[in-house]
């Protein structure tokens, strides 16, 4: 045990408890590992001994890890109109981050042909069904939380479809 005043990173938390007579000024608080504390009262004489104890157990797990992409959607895209395109990123954090995709940088909303999910272990994917080629462009999927923002992008490229031209002769 140690005592003394609380040190830089410790957390000290003093509870009150009603006695006939008050606890003596500066009355000992003692340190139990790095996270427990226990409140003792010193017994005058002539009195019994205070049967009132109060003992704290503390467990912190405060650490922030920023964002991290652990699996970065295809550098390239290249798909037919109409098709469907799922992008899929991985990401890892603590706490664990909260995940947007965008086009072009402007926000993407979930619609009729867009939609989001997210997976088991930090997965999320985006969904875009029946592509046209006003849909290329550069997609993004950023991660964010308290201790960063990751992101990785991915080029869609959509060629015209060629509908070959019916030619007519007359004679």
């Amino acid at each position: 045990c140690r005592e003394g005043a609380v040190s830089a990173g410790e957390v000290g938390m003093l509870a009150a408890a009603a006695a006939a007579r008050p606890a003596a000024r500066g009355a000992p608080l003692h340190w139990l590992q790095d996270t427990e504390m226990k409140e003792t009262m010193q017994s005058f004489p002539g009195q019994a001994a205070p049967a009132i104890k109060h003992k704290f157990k503390f467990s912190f797990d405060v650490r922030n890890e920023p964002p991290q992409i652990v699996s970065e959607v295809p550098a390239h895209i290249h798909c037919c109109e109409g098709e469907a395109v799922v992008l899929e990123c991985g990401v890892s954090g603590q706490p664990p981050p909260s995940v947007t995709w965008s086009w072009n940088g402007q926000n993407l909303s979930a619609s009729e042909r867009l939609s989001f999910e997210k997976c088991e272990a930090g997965t999320h994917r985006l969904h875009i069904r029946g592509v046209s080629v006003s849909d290329a462009g550069l997609y993004c999927c950023v991660a964010k939380n308290v201790a960063g923002t990751a992101q990785s992008a991915s080029e869609l490229t959509v060629p015209p479809t060629l509908v070959p031209a019916v030619v007519s002769f007359t004679w």
